[in-house]
């Protein structure tokens, strides 16, 4: 049993906001090569629950039934977990996590799916620079946003560059040099405006691959129930941006709304129209808050009430998050359209 694997996905757990007590003891189990480890807690805010955890080199539906107690709760660790059998294991409502990221976790309030990670972009490739810093903390995946999706930017003052970004203009700084280092700008001149973005196409893939467990994690996520109403957003007092499958004109019918909101906030109107509740273990509307500011707002510009759609990069990075194969389907035809996923 690889003890590596075990720390990954307790990662992985921190990532989605899950805090697992004792954790030293699952480890150790694991180590003395313990196949359950009962009573182990998970916290997510102030929810809590208690599992037998049970490690799994190869999952099997059927032999994990033979350790699940009726009215009891099992939770499975996995090197890996097959797409067929994720959606068998949450056929049964048995929560799991493997080390690629995949989860299901549902008690209480919470409902943690996460789908589709299959290692193949492995944004570690990119998040170190040649000092060791990770060029992907949150407050420097802002300023990266930023920086993809309104280029010109590179080029700005600094003021300008953290007001878009929602960061300190120490922090915008600090990303540039990194970001310097890490060969994703390049000086085209000897001035501090001769420069430019390169490696656009890695950035992006990089960023995206970094997304879920960062800036669209679940712990950053409010989960509501409702109907979809886009005309209620659309006549809303709150400013609202719309992503994911909702902002992708391919798919005529979505079955979610992603939406961003100064706060975080459920939007009054739209949440009041729909019936909107957050006491669900079905989400369909993901609320985040919105962590960028246009540029036009960002000098002056008053932001306008009502609905307008997500700058493209978040619109890509939320389809491929979704872990559903329609909205990744989507989210390669929504790349090949929007060019380097620029906002204008």
């Amino acid at each position: 049993m690889d003890i590596d694997i075990i720390r990954k996905i307790v990662d992985h757990a921190n990532d989605y906001g899950i805090r697992v007590q004792d954790f030293e003891r699952l480890v150790d189990a694991f180590d003395s090569a313990d196949e359950v480890v009962p009573n182990v807690t998970l916290k997510v805010g102030d929810a809590h629950a208690t599992y037998d955890v049970i490690y799994a080199d190869n999952v099997r539906t059927s032999t994990l039934l033979l350790h699940h107690v009726p009215g009891g709760k099992l939770f499975i660790v996995a090197p890996r977990v097959s797409t067929r059998t994720a959606e068998r294991l949450r056929d049964l409502g048995m929560n799991f996590l493997d080390a690629n990221g995949n989860a299901y976790v549902r008690f209480d309030s919470v409902l943690i799916d996460v789908r589709g990670r299959t290692g193949e972009i492995d944004s570690s490739k990119y998040a170190l620079t040649p000092t060791g810093t990770n060029l992907f903390s949150t407050k420097r995946a802002q300023v990266m946003f930023a920086l993809i999706s309104w280029p010109d930017l590179v080029n700005a003052v600094l003021k300008d560059l953290a007001a878009v970004s929602g960061v300190s203009i120490g922090a915008a700084q600090t990303t540039l040099q990194l970001m310097e280092q890490a060969s994703f700008i390049v000086a085209t001149g000897t001035k501090r405006t001769d420069r430019r973005l390169q490696q656009v196409d890695a950035m992006i893939d990089a960023w995206v691959a970094a997304y879920p467990t960062g800036l669209g994690a679940p712990a950053r996520t409010k989960l509501a129930e409702g109907e979809l109403s886009r005309t209620a957003l659309e006549t809303s007092s709150d400013a609202v941006d719309l992503s994911g499958e909702a902002a992708a004109r391919w798919i005529r019918q979505p079955e979610t709304f992603t939406i961003y909101t100064e706060n975080g906030t459920l939007p009054r109107e739209a949440a009041m129209a729909g019936r909107w509740t957050t006491r669900t273990n079905e989400p369909n509307i993901f609320v985040r808050k919105r962590f960028w500011t246009d540029p036009a707002e960002a000098l002056g510009e008053a932001r306008i009430s009502g609905l307008r759609i997500a700058p493209p990069l978040l619109v890509y990075a939320d389809l491929m998050a979704s872990g559903d194969s329609r909205q990744r389907e989507a989210a390669a035809q929504y790349r090949s359209e929007h060019a380097r996923l620029r906002a204008n």
